[in-house]
């Protein structure tokens, strides 16, 4: 045997019965570097000692106590981190690693990622991860533990949604989105999501609003229809509308200025404001609250009810209202049924409107870079990477000749 710069280094391993003798620290052999260690109170450890590749100091690191930790299974311990030392890695900065990841859930650590996608994504973006992860993940993955999750698990999460591609499509993103954010930071070992081919895309949308149901839409009354009325006006989306402040106003100069963060684009944008977007907006009830369209006693929140929203809207246009304070009788209620399938408009949802919009302004004879600055579409190609013109005077034709042409369409003159 020879004497090391520690102790004994043995060419011999020692016994199990030979180390359970051992009444001070010693290198046991079996693996370079291995230590029993005694306290003076008697308390036994087990360390190794090691060297990482082009660095001469030498690191120890704990492997558990003795004999919690058997003599074999302390070798076998060491050998593990010793093969990492010849990978280049520090075995220490590993087992971090490994006690972080033990126990996380992949709740837990969806929160994270939410956090950290608040600096990078807008806080609608952010938002509707959110609430795709509680209404269609949480409950079926989000108390397993991350480190254990398997590609299957996640497919069937996603599997599970039916009936809406769209939406399968989003969550597959996202998933795949945290997976990989939870990769670079040593959460997992891999992305087990990195090429999966993603759920089928559902062809896109046409529908857009007749004149009668345009017509049908400005006779409405309520929240959800002043929404509608402006989204046809502005071609603005649901999401900006909803989160619309009595500050992001400039009724002086007709301007609707939307901060960033209400913006899918994740860029502020102002939206000029026709004569009839004014006078909607000029006759909304004021509260003590900053949005427009605010919910609660006072309108401190901003409006998040489309869903049923949507539905009053059309039970008011479509559905089956009293008539001078009686109910339908079964023949009206038939022909309304008749007259909803022949129009389509159990089909049509909010975003058709701002389809509508658009369309209502090319049948207007809008320039389609024009009405591509009002609705903050980037320009393909290298010309949307230079063009930074912003199309202020152009985006304000775009509005007023979509309000001519509705104003023609409410009052039954041609369009």
């Amino acid at each position: 045997m020879n004497q090391g710069a520690r102790g004994i280094v043995r060419a011999k391993a020692l016994s199990a019965l030979a180390v359970e003798k051992l009444a001070q620290s010693a290198f046991v052999g079996g693996a370079p570097g291995l230590e029993l260690r005694v306290t003076t109170h008697g308390i036994r450890s087990w360390r190794l000692f090691y060297r990482l590749p082009g660095d001469p100091r030498r690191r120890a690191m704990k492997l558990g106590p003795y004999p919690t930790l058997s003599l074999a299974d302390a070798r076998k311990r060491a050998h593990e981190a010793l093969a990492r030392v010849t990978e280049g890695l520090n075995p220490r900065v590993q087992l971090q690693v490994e006690a972080r990841r033990a126990g996380v859930t992949v709740s837990e650590a969806f929160a994270d990622y939410l956090r950290f996608c608040a600096n990078e994504n807008t806080a609608s973006t952010v938002l509707d991860k959110r609430r795709l992860f509680q209404r269609y993940a949480e409950r079926a993955i989000g108390g397993l533990q991350l480190e254990s999750i398997r590609r299957g698990q996640l497919m069937a999460t996603i599997d599970a949604i039916q009936g809406k591609q769209t939406t399968r499509r989003m969550l597959y993103a996202t998933l795949r989105h945290f997976m990989g954010w939870a990769t670079d930071r040593d959460l997992v070992e891999i992305n087990v999501l990195a090429g999966i081919r993603p759920p089928r895309a559902t062809p896109p949308r046409d529908r857009f609003l007749s004149d009668d149901e345009i017509r049908g839409v400005w006779a409405a009354g309520g929240q959800m229809a002043d929404l509608a009325r402006l989204a046809l006006l502005t071609a603005q989306r649901l999401g900006s509308l909803e989160t619309m402040r009595w500050s992001d106003l400039d009724f002086d100069n007709a301007v609707w200025r939307i901060p960033r963060d209400n913006m899918k684009s994740g860029k502020a944008h102002e939206v000029p404001l026709a004569p009839l977007a004014m006078q909607i907006l000029r006759a909304r009830p004021r509260m003590k609250g900053s949005y427009i369209f605010g919910v609660g006693s006072e309108g401190m929140r901003p409006y998040k009810g489309a869903s049923n929203g949507m539905e009053e809207l059309r039970r008011e246009l479509y559905g089956r209202p009293a008539q001078n304070g009686k109910r339908l009788t079964p023949a009206q209620i038939a022909a309304d049924r008749a007259r909803r399938a022949s129009t389509r408009i159990d089909a049509w949802r909010f975003h058709d409107l701002r389809r509508t919009a658009v369309t209502l302004a090319q049948r207007a004879g809008a320039p389609l870079d024009a009405i591509r600055a009002l609705t903050q579409h980037k320009t393909p190609g290298i010309i949307g990477v230079y063009a930074r013109h912003a199309y202020t005077d152009e985006k304000r034709d775009v509005a007023e000749r979509i309000n001519a042409i509705i104003s023609a369409i409410i009052e039954g003159r041609r369009a």
